[in-house]
């Protein structure tokens, strides 16, 4: 099992011989670690009560993630320059408009659109659009009719 290393000179010879024996042994016995990693995620749509109207589930391996990460890092001034990944951070941005913060925006608004004062199909707008590196915080946010809120679109000063 063991060579006999009796007919080497130096023990310094004997330590070479020995080591690559050992490396072979030793990745036999104790393979390298590999790592594995998986994403699962589900995102809700759901109404003002907290009705759960639509769910969708993502799975992302690791060549998935390494994609995204290698898509993400590609930002010019803090812009990203995929508009697939520009338009899902937009959507996420407008998905921390929670139910909860959305009813405080109507109540702070005498649930009335702020340009015409309608009191019906209310949304909640941005008053500086994501696109434009606006947020979605109470200070931001803004009641308006459908039809005020598409004619000002991704406008800041709009009157």
């Amino acid at each position: 099992m063991y060579d006999d290393f009796s007919n080497v000179k130096s023990p310094r010879d004997k330590n070479k011989l020995k080591r690559p024996y050992e490396k072979s042994l030793s990745n036999k016995l104790f393979p390298k670690p590999v790592t594995e990693f998986e994403v699962d995620g589900t995102l809700y749509l759901t109404n003002l009560h907290g009705t759960i109207l639509n769910r969708k589930k993502y799975y992302l391996d690791e060549k998935d993630v390494t994609e995204l990460i290698k898509r993400c890092n590609c930002r010019d001034s803090g812009y990203y320059l995929d508009r697939g990944l520009w338009e899902v951070l937009c959507r996420a941005e407008r998905g921390k408009v929670s139910n909860k913060l959305r009813l405080k925006i109507y109540q702070r608004d005498g649930e009335r659109c702020v340009k015409c004062g309608g009191k019906t199909n209310l949304e909640i707008d941005h008053i500086i659009p994501i696109s434009k590196g606006g947020e979605s915080t109470i200070e931001n946010l803004q009641t308006l009719c459908h039809y005020c809120n598409t004619k000002k679109g991704a406008n800041i000063d709009w009157l």
